[in-house]
């Protein structure tokens, strides 16, 4: 009888422990917590990796058959496609196919875009 108690008493402690012991969520991976913002988070990636503002050889600016990232409505219409390209395939951007093409370098911006798409690509 005094083992059923003690098990009793020990379950009750946990569960009241599960219960009031609110704390924050962790952050995922990359530091991600809470919703990828399209503004904030996978623009100026896309600004770095897919759009030169800046340069005579911009790719995916506007009127750009392979697609516009300049907008929000021209990144959502092809996420699937960046999805395969960017991350799973990882042959985007393409190197050497324009100046200023550079390797995403950091693992991070892929999960980002990654979890941006998955979270629906809202426009955010």
């Amino acid at each position: 009888m005094k083992h059923i108690f003690f098990i009793v008493l020990i379950g009750s402690f946990f569960l009241w422990n599960a219960c009031t012991n609110d704390q924050a969520a962790l952050p995922g991976p990359c530091g991600i917590s809470g919703e990828v913002s399209f503004s904030q988070d996978i623009q100026p990636i896309l600004v770095t990796y897919c759009y030169f503002p800046n340069s005579n050889n911009a790719c995916h600016v506007t009127g750009s058959p392979d697609g516009d990232f300049t907008s929000h409505a021209g990144v959502a219409a092809k996420a699937a496609s960046i999805k395969s390209r960017v991350v799973v395939l990882r042959d985007m951007p393409s190197i050497g196919s324009t100046e200023g093409a550079t390797e995403i370098a950091n693992p991070c911006d892929i999960t980002l875009i990654q979890t941006w798409i998955d979270e629906g690509a809202k426009d955010n």
